[in-house]
């Protein structure tokens, strides 16, 4: 009887043993199979910001590209980075917004085809012709070609360019403030909007201060709410130093 009672116990003891036994590898076999609810949001949301970062990256450097060559009057750069719409209407309006305001003044005193403009190689040509050249005009006075027209963009080292707040979830546009922008210093239609072509290009156009629907002298409020891509140097800014 008593070998019977232990023999009992002991098979009780394995029994138990091998009970805790499956259960832990149960436990372990589906805490492998689950992963953390928690890990896989902030993957997929480290995720969504470095595809946007990379999206404003590459819309930051065609902005100031095309910035670039609407300051030293580069038309086919201006050209080439219009979109098709736009385009159209610069070769038969020599503007580049909605409105005569944002024609450059340059095409109010180069008489030029814009066919030979838009072309490279003729318009190295045409620029060589104007070169040094001075015109006297009724509305803007003395123009010189050189300084007035086409500008040096590394003499240009004050500029403001911010990226304003995030439309591009709605609209796919990026849009910026850029400070100068034409010859006669006009503020009100110094934005301009990117968006990527179907074919992954970026096309940039002028748009107004009514359509983004914000004061460009509100510069301050501009940064606030988006990010300032290159700043005013300021002389007061500076430290005792000097630098």
């Amino acid at each position: 009887m008593n070998s019977l009672s232990r023999l009992f116990k002991y098979g009780a003891c394995i029994f138990l043993v091998l009970f805790l036994v499956g259960c832990g590898t149960s436990n372990e076999n589906s805490n492998e199979d689950e992963e953390p609810v928690s890990d896989s949001n902030t993957k997929e949301a480290d995720s969504e910001t470095e595809d946007l970062e990379t999206v404003f990256a590459e819309a930051d450097e065609a902005a100031l590209e095309f910035y670039k060559a609407f300051y030293e009057f580069n038309v086919p750069v201006l050209y080439e980075m219009l979109p098709p719409k736009q385009q159209e209407e610069f070769l038969e309006t020599a503007s580049l917004g909605n409105s005569d305001k944002e024609k450059p003044i340059a095409f109010m005193v180069i008489d030029e085809d814009l066919e030979e403009l838009i072309d490279s190689e003729k318009f190295l040509e045409i620029k060589d012709n104007y070169k040094g050249e001075i015109k006297d005009t009724p509305r803007q006075g003395r123009i010189g070609f050189d300084k007035d027209i086409f500008r040096n963009f590394e003499d240009n080292e004050d500029y403001d360019m911010i990226r304003l707040a995030n439309a591009y979830e709605e609209t796919g546009e990026v849009i910026y403030y850029v400070s100068p922008l034409d010859e006669l210093g006009n503020n009100s239609n110094n934005f301009l909007a990117t968006k990527q072509s179907p074919e992954g290009k970026w096309k940039v156009r002028i748009i107004s201060s009514s359509e983004v629907g914000i004061d460009p002298s509100e510069t301050e409020e501009m940064e606030q709410s988006g990010v300032r891509l290159h700043p005013v140097e300021n002389e007061e800014d500076e430290d005792n130093y000097g630098f």
